[in-house]
């Protein structure tokens, strides 16, 4: 399983963040090594989702 993905809701935890706007939880997403540029089921990176 990918890093991404929560195991408890199997939804992309950047993505979440970015959603929410937590600033503080996607800069360390991003230092962990999580990648901006996975897609979700609709296909929407977290680039997608924050503009």
């Amino acid at each position: 399983m990918s890093h991404n993905i929560s195991s408890e809701s199997d939804k992309l935890l950047l993505h979440d963040a970015i959603t929410n706007n937590d600033m503080n939880k996607i800069q360390q997403l991003l230092q962990n090594g999580f990648d901006i540029h996975t897609t979700n089921q609709h296909g929407f990176s977290p680039l997608h989702m924050a503009t």
